[in-house]
């Protein structure tokens, strides 16, 4: 049981697997928590966070909303994903905030623009291709742009990608 000098916080991935549970001080940064979620898995990266909202290592503890719960969850990183993806002619970085920027050429994906107000909190992963890209949200919905030909245009299973996804490849 936490004191109130401490804040206990549960630590859980996308399919539901606990991560780590405990109490952490109120006065410590959020480092701690990616230092207890790394033990789990060591050598990969990973993102944390509260709803929509990530948490850097630099976030105060005693910063987090926990009226919407102590469950923080952890989002693995895949190597090609860490923290940005490029292609030949293009490029896409996740922000610590969850917002993507892209820049490169217009004809691989590299403009955003039709996409970007679905880009400006909440992107875990960013995965492209020659001529697309796909980003999966906090959500578990997919945002996708670039040619509809390399699979910038995902409407026709649009259904299917509003909820539930964990990763793309």
């Amino acid at each position: 049981m936490a004191t109130a000098s401490e804040i206990y916080l549960e630590l859980v991935e996308l399919s539901g697997h606990v991560v780590a549970t405990g109490a952490w001080g109120a006065t410590l940064r959020a480092d701690c928590l990616y230092q207890s979620a790394h033990l789990a898995k060591p050598g990969h990266r990973c993102r944390l966070l509260q709803g929509t909202r990530t948490i850097t290592p630099f976030t105060p503890l005693a910063a987090l909303d926990l009226r919407s719960g102590t469950c923080i969850q952890v989002v693995w990183l895949s190597s090609s994903a860490a923290d940005r993806h490029s292609q030949s002619m293009v490029f896409a970085a996740i922000k610590a905030n969850g917002s993507v920027v892209t820049w490169g050429s217009s004809d691989h994906g590299g403009n955003s623009t039709a996409v970007a107000a679905l880009l400006t909190e909440g992107v875990v992963q960013v995965c492209g291709n020659a001529g697309a890209f796909a980003a999966v949200m906090a959500d578990g919905s997919v945002v996708t742009w670039g040619h509809t030909v390399s699979g910038g245009n995902s409407s026709a299973v649009a259904p299917l990608l509003t909820e539930g996804v964990v990763q793309v490849s």
